[in-house]
C-alpha cells in the first residue's frame, strides 16, 4: 500500500505541476547501409557517472571497464557479451598510443591495432568543463554523479552507485515492452518469458529481438510522423501523402533508392507515397531517406490564406516552414542563437559550478548560419520558398514520389525571387534558393559522417557546414527517443544541455547512432541496455543515506551547494506519464479494441487533442496530466464499454474463460481470481496486495470479501467493467519510468493463447534467429540451446 501511494502521491504531483512543463523541447511533445552490430567501431565511452552505451548485461562473463574522459567527454570501452549478438556499442581497443583525429570513428577506419583516442580539444577553445579523471568522475556542479558519498556517513560507510541499483530482468522486462511496443505486457507470464530469454542470452538480444514484432513497426511510424509534425487535421492534413502505403510489401528498396540517389538525376520504377518512405526506412534500419524525403513533402502542405498578396503570403508561408524545419530538424532556432550557441550563451561561466551552458564541441551554429550568433531570418527562411517553387503544373517529382507529396519546378529553372532575398544557408544559396539545396545539404552532410565522421578542427572548432547539419539532425532525432523513454530531453528549451552529465550523454548517444549508420534499433537498444533505464523503485531505497544517486539528466535544475548529493537526481525524477499515443495504444491492445484514427473525425479528434494527441502544428500534443484531459480520459474509457462493432472484447473473452474454468474444475473461482487476471492484463500485477486493497475492493464489488465465489457476485461482469475503467486511470497504468510491482505466479485463469508455453513459443521464434538458438517452451520454464553451426 506504501508504493501505491507513494506512486499516485507522484502522479497527482505531475498534474499539479505539469510534467509537459520539464519535458517540453518546443516541439511541442511536453525523429550507406546499416553498419554489422559485431564490427569493431569506436564510440567513445561515457563518463563512468553515466553508465555505458549498450547496458551493462547482467549475464556478462566480465565487467564494463569505463575510461575515465578527456575534455571532449569521449572515451574508449572494452564489454563483452555472454551469449547471443554483440551489443552496437561492444568495442575492442587497446592501449597504443596512436591518434585518430576525428570525434567520430566510423567502423570500416577501427583496427584494433589502433588506439581509439579522440582529438583533444584544449580547455581554452570551449567554455571552461573539466571534468576529472579518476574512479569517481565530477559533474559541472562539483558533484559526484557515480558513487555519492553519503552525508553523515562512518569511514566504512558503503557507497551506492545507480548501476547498483538494477531492478532485474523482470522489471526490465515489463519496461522494455512498454517502450519498444507501445503497449502492456500480456501478463506476468510474458514477462517471466522475456527474463528468462534473457537470462539464457542477454537483454540487448532481447531487446532487438523484440523489434522483430509487428507491434514495433507501427508504434515507432506514429512517432516518427508525430515527430516530423505530420498534421492529421486542418488545411496541412497529409492524410494523401501519408496515407495507405502503396507498397507494403516493401523491405527497404525504397528506402535504398533514395539513400543512394539524389531527388533530381534519378528516378526510380516505383510508385510510393511517404508512408512507404517510412515503412521502408524502418525496415532497412536507416531512417535518413526519411528524413530525406520529407522536406519535400513537408513543402507540399503550406499555410492558406485569403484575401493576401501571393507574395505576402509566401513570406508567411517561409516563416512557417522555416521555424517548423527548425524545431524537427536541427534544433536550432536562428534568432535564440543570439544568445545561446556553441560558441557561448549567456548562461556560460568560467566557474563550472556556476556554468549552465555546455555544448557538445563544435561551431555548429557557425557552420551551418555562417556565424555562431544566427543570421537574419528571412535569408535562412528564404530557402523554403514555396512561390514559384512548389507547383500544380507540370514539374519534377523527388524520386517519381507520388504527385500528393510535393510536385516542384526543377532547381535550374526556379525564377529570381519576387522578395529579392539573397538566401543563406551553410553556404550563399542566393535569390533562386529552394528546398533542393536543402535536401542536397542534409545529403552531402549524411554522407561526409557516414564516410569518416564529423571532422572538428582542433584549433577554431569549426565544422563542416553540411557536416553540422547532418550531426544536429542525428543529435535532435537522439534526444528525441531518449525523452520518449525517460520523459525529459538531455536539453533545455534552448536546446543546449545543462550540464556535463547532459552533454556527454546526448554526445555519446549521437555518435554511436552515426557510427551505426542511423540505425533506430541500435539507438532504441542502446538505450534500454543503459542502467538507467530499469532502476529499482523508490520503496527499495536503494542507497545508503539518500536516493539521490543518479546522473541529474533528468532533473537538472537542482543545485544546493549545501547538499552536494542534490546535485544528482532520484529515482523519483524518472516518473512521467506516457506520451498520449503510447497511453491508447495500450488501452487498444489490452482490451483488444481498434486502433484509435491516425486522422480523427470531428469527435475523436477533441478526445486526442485533449489527452495530448500531436494532430497539426497548433495542437503539438503534450506529455503532463491535467485535469481536462482525465476527464476525457473517464468519460470515453471510465465504463471500460466494448469500443468494438461486435461488442467483443477482451473481457467478454475473461468471461467466456471463467465459465470455462468453473464448468471444468470442482472448485469455483472467486472474485479475487478474476480481479487478479484484469490486474495482470492491465498493471502486471497479478496479485492484490494488502488487506486494505481487499477491503476496498469488496466494498467496490457490493460483498464481504473479495474471497466470495463469484457466483455470489451480484453483475459480476459489469462491475469488472467498472473497475477495468478504474484501473485505465491509475497512476500504474499510466505512468511510466519506475518497474510495476509484479508477483511469482500467473493468474490462475487464462485468458487466450497468453500461458507460459504459448507465450515463450509465440515470442521465441521472434525475439531469437532459430538459425542460431533452438528454444524448448515447458510448462513454466525454457531452455536456449546454441545451434552448431556446420
Amino acid at each position: 500500500m506504501e508504493r501505491k501511494f507513494l506512486i499516485a502521491l507522484l502522479f497527482w504531483a505531475a498534474l499539479v505541476m505539469g510534467v509537459a512543463a520539464c519535458g517540453d523541447d518546443g516541439d511541442g511533445n511536453s525523429q550507406q547501409n546499416n553498419q554489422d552490430t559485431t564490427s569493431v567501431t569506436d564510440v567513445g565511452g561515457l563518463p563512468d557517472d553515466l553508465g555505458g552505451i549498450g547496458g551493462s548485461d547482467t549475464n556478462n562473463t566480465t565487467n564494463d571497464t569505463w575510461v575515465s574522459p578527456d575534455m571532449t567527454g569521449q572515451t574508449d570501452v572494452l564489454e563483452q557479451t555472454d551469449i547471443g549478438e554483440a551489443d552496437t556499442a561492444d568495442t575492442l581497443a587497446d592501449t597504443s598510443s596512436d591518434t585518430i583525429t576525428a570525434d567520430i570513428i566510423p567502423p570500416q577506419d577501427v583496427s584494433s591495432e589502433d588506439s581509439l583516442v579522440i582529438t583533444d580539444v584544449t580547455e581554452d577553445s570551449i567554455t571552461p568543463e573539466d571534468i576529472t579523471t579518476g574512479d569517481t568522475a565530477t559533474t559541472a556542479d562539483g558533484g559526484s554523479t557515480d558513487t555519492v558519498e553519503d552525508a553523515g556517513c562512518t569511514d566504512d560507510c558503503e557507497t551506492v552507485s545507480f548501476e547498483d541499483c538494477d531492478a532485474g530482468d523482470e522489471a526490465w522486462a515489463a519496461m522494455v515492452v512498454q517502450f519498444l511496443l507501445g503497449r502492456k505486457p500480456e501478463g506476468l507470464r510474458e514477462v517471466q518469458v522475456l527474463a528468462d530469454l534473457v537470462k539464457a542470452t542477454d537483454r540487448a538480444a532481447v531487446a532487438r529481438g523484440l523489434m522483430n514484432l509487428p507491434e514495433f513497426e507501427s508504434r515507432w511510424a506514429h512517432w516518427l510522423m508525430d515527430e516530423l509534425r505530420v498534421n492529421r487535421i486542418g488545411d496541412k492534413k497529409h492524410s494523401t501523402c501519408y496515407g495507405t502505403p502503396k507498397m507494403p510489401n516493401d523491405n527497404g528498396e525504397i528506402a535504398t533508392w533514395i539513400r543512394d540517389h539524389d531527388p533530381i538525376a534519378s528516378q526510380t520504377q516505383y510508385s510510393f507515397n511517404m508512408s512507404d518512405v517510412l515503412y521502408s526506412s524502418l525496415r532497412l534500419d536507416d531512417i535518413t531517406p526519411l528524413y530525406r524525403a520529407h522536406l519535400f513533402a513537408m513543402m507540399a502542405k503550406p499555410l492558406t490564406g485569403a484575401n493576401v498578396a501571393a507574395l505576402e503570403m509566401d513570406i508567411t508561408r517561409r516563416q512557417d516552414f522555416g521555424e517548423i524545419f527548425s524545431a524537427v530538424y536541427t534544433h536550432r532556432n536562428v534568432v535564440c542563437a543570439g544568445c545561446h550557441n556553441s560558441e557561448w550563451a549567456i548562461t556560460d561561466n568560467d566557474d563550472p559550478e556556476l556554468d549552465h551552458h555546455w555544448q557538445i564541441p563544435g561551431l555548429f551554429e557557425k557552420g551551418i548560419y555562417g556565424q555562431s550568433t544566427g543570421r537574419d531570418e528571412m535569408e535562412v527562411y528564404s530557402n523554403f520558398r514555396h512561390l514559384n517553387v512548389v507547383t500544380s503544373g507540370s514539374g519534377r517529382n523527388p524520386w517519381k514520389m507520388d504527385t500528393s507529396c510535393g510536385t516542384f519546378v526543377q532547381s535550374d529553372k526556379i525564377p529570381v525571387d519576387p522578395a529579392d532575398v539573397d538566401a543563406y544557408f551553410i553556404y550563399q544559396t542566393g535569390k533562386k534558393a529552394s528546398i533542393w539545396n536543402i535536401e542536397t545539404a542534409l545529403h552531402n552532410g549524411v554522407e561526409k559522417l557516414r564516410f569518416d565522421g564529423l571532422q572538428v578542427d582542433p584549433e577554431t572548432l569549426e565544422i563542416d557546414g553540411e557536416e553540422a547539419f547532418a550531426y544536429l539532425v542525428s543529435a535532435r532525432i537522439v534526444n528525441q527517443v531518449w525523452q520518449e523513454a525517460f520523459g525529459y530531453p538531455l536539453t533545455l528549451v534552448h536546446y543546449f544541455p545543462r550540464n556535463s552529465a547532459q552533454r556527454d550523454l546526448l554526445m555519446q548517444l549521437t555518435n554511436q547512432f552515426i557510427a551505426d549508420g542511423w540505425s533506430l534499433k541500435s539507438l532504441l537498444t542502446n538505450i534500454t541496455t543503459h542502467a538507467l533505464f530499469a532502476q529499482k523503485g523508490p520503496e527499495e531505497a536503494c542507497g545508503t543515506f539518500h536516493p539521490y544517486i543518479l546522473p541529474p539528466v533528468f532533473n537538472p535544475w537542482v543545485t544546493d551547494p549545501e547538499f552536494d548529493y542534490l546535485y544528482n537526481n532520484s529515482v523519483g525524477d524518472l516518473v512521467h506519464r506516457a506520451s498520449a499515443r503510447v497511453l491508447l495504444r495500450m488501452v487498444e491492445y489490452s482490451l483488444q479494441w481498434p486502433a484509435h484514427p491516425q486522422y480523427p473525425s470531428s469527435s475523436d479528434e477533441e478526445f486526442q487533442k485533449a489527452v495530448g494527441v500531436f494532430v497539426k502544428d497548433a495542437e503539438p500534443g503534450f506529455l503532463g496530466v491535467d485535469f481536462q484531459g482525465m476527464l476525457s480520459w473517464e468519460n470515453r474509457y471510465g465504463a471500460c464499454k466494448p469500443q468494438t462493432k461486435d461488442g467483443i472484447d477482451w473481457i467478454t473473452q475473461l468471461t467466456a474463460a471463467v465459465d470455462q474454468f468453473n464448468s471444468q474444475n470442482a472448485t469455483p473461482l472467486t472474485l479475487r481470481d478474476v480481479i487478479v487476471v484484469l490486474k495482470d492484463r492491465l498493471i502486471t500485477e497479478p496479485q492484490v496486495s494488502t488487506e486494505a486493497e481487499a477491503e476496498l475492493l469488496a466494498a467496490f464489488f457490493d460483498v464481504q470479501s473479495i474471497d466470495s465465489p463469484l457466483a455470489e457476485v451480484p453483475n459480476w461482469a459489469s462491475r469488472i467493467r467498472n473497475y477495468c475503467g478504474l484501473l485505465l486511470e491509475t497512476p500504474q497504468f499510466m505512468l511510466q519510468g519506475v518497474p510495476p510491482v509484479s508477483g511469482e505466479v500467473g493468474p490462475l485463469v487464462i485468458v487466450g493463447n497468453t500461458s507460459y508455453k504459448d507465450l515463450c513459443q509465440k515470442l521465441s521464434s521472434s525475439v531469437l534467429n532459430p538459425d542460431l538458438f533452438m528454444v524448448e517452451c515447458g510448462t513454466d520454464e525454457l531452455t536456449v540451446t546454441p545451434v552448431v553451426q556446420p
